[in-house]
């Protein structure tokens, strides 16, 4: 059985990192969603350690039937 994750919402999870990287993700997280507003944030695992900020969730699919979470950016 796959291994589920509780991820928390993409602000809890900038909360939680050092005060230089919070500083570096927070204006780069706002030019985003000023470019690209109607794209919503949300939080991948797939990116270990930490997780992965993507914009514009999208569900893939393939011919071997896997299917996944995209992400536009």
């Amino acid at each position: 059985m796959p291994k589920t994750l509780r991820l928390p919402g993409v602000d809890q999870s900038l909360a939680a990192h050092p005060g230089d990287r919070r500083d570096t993700m927070t204006p780069l997280r706002k030019a985003i969603g000023q470019a690209v507003p109607k794209l919503a944030p949300f939080l991948t695992s797939g990116m270990e350690p930490s997780p992965l900020i993507g914009y514009g969730k999208y569900r893939d699919g393939s011919e071997s039937a896997r299917e996944a979470d995209g992400l536009t950016i």
